[in-house]
């Protein structure tokens, strides 16, 4: 950052993470699935279908755990471990858990809070203009202003601090209590523990995740864009194969209703299931 409060020195702003945030997140369950919580650079090739741990696909992705807060990086001994924030994401423990767990990671990037701070509680410009306005607002450097701009915006979707309103997008201001990078306690003490069992071995960790689950991504993630325009309600989904039916329940239903869609979607489910295995 510059002297100038909420600025950047155009000779110092970093590149976006690599991938986008939402293909993060699908990385960092599928390790969750095949390593645990706490593994090896060997695990990861998996996860990131690389067949090493030296080439930028899989160093950029390794680089994008660790900038989101995501996992801790050891790379002299060639180790990764989930953070707080990190299980926040991928097992959380309330209804808002994954998106405060996303919010929250997006913070973790300068230019990112920077942007969202900047526009909080405001329209953003329309998205012609918007390059041109994170440099002249900011001092985004022109050679990465539109780059920035869309990770923005695509960030923002996914995370649910970015609406899509009448006449634009609207940024709010996320939620106000960030629960997962200041979890009470007793929280943090049970995540604690979780961690140091999975490390002394008494946790399995789940199975690799299959070559067709890994590709199956690539649908969800799409999933997910398209679906960036909901931006209230709550997700519900259950895995079918190597299949997702996704759904959002609307913020405005009540317990009962909820409770009443959720068994809506096991029936669903349950159907889906007979469907595949008749073909």
């Amino acid at each position: 950052m510059s002297k100038q409060e909420g600025t950047f020195d155009n000779q110092k702003v970093p590149k976006p993470p690599i991938p986008q945030l939402e293909a993060v997140a699908e990385y960092l369950k599928s390790a969750l699935a095949t390593g645990g919580t706490s593994g090896t650079f060997d695990d990861l090739t998996r996860v990131f279908n690389t067949s090493n741990t030296t080439s930028g696909t899989f160093l950029g992705r390794l680089y994008a755990f660790r900038s989101f807060g995501f996992m801790d990086i050891d790379t002299k001994n060639k180790t990764y471990r989930f953070t707080l924030l990190g299980l926040d994401l991928v097992q959380p423990d309330s209804p808002q858990g994954e998106i405060v767990a996303l919010q929250a990671a997006c913070r973790n990037i300068d230019v990112l809070r920077t942007i969202w701070e900047g526009y909080q509680s405001q329209m953003l410009p329309a998205l012609e203009f918007l390059p041109n306005a994170l440099s002249k607002k900011f001092g985004i450097p022109a050679e990465s202003k539109i780059v920035w701009a869309n990770y923005f915006v695509r960030a923002g979707r996914f995370a649910r601090f970015i609406e899509e309103r009448q006449g634009g997008l609207y940024v709010n201001s996320g939620y106000s209590r960030d629960f997962t990078t200041r979890a009470p306690e007793a929280d943090a003490s049970v995540r604690e523990m979780l961690l140091d069992e999975n490390a002394r071995g008494n946790i399995q960790p789940s199975s690799p995740m299959p070559r067709a689950g890994r590709a199956a991504q690539n649908a969800t993630d799409v999933i997910e864009e398209l679906s960036g325009l909901m931006t209230t309600g709550n997700k519900l989904h259950r895995k079918v194969g190597n299949s997702y039916i996704l759904l959002y329940m609307d913020a405005s239903m009540t317990k009962e209703e909820a409770t009443e869609f959720e068994k809506v979607m096991d029936k669903l489910s349950e159907a889906a299931k007979t469907l595949l295995s008749m073909i």
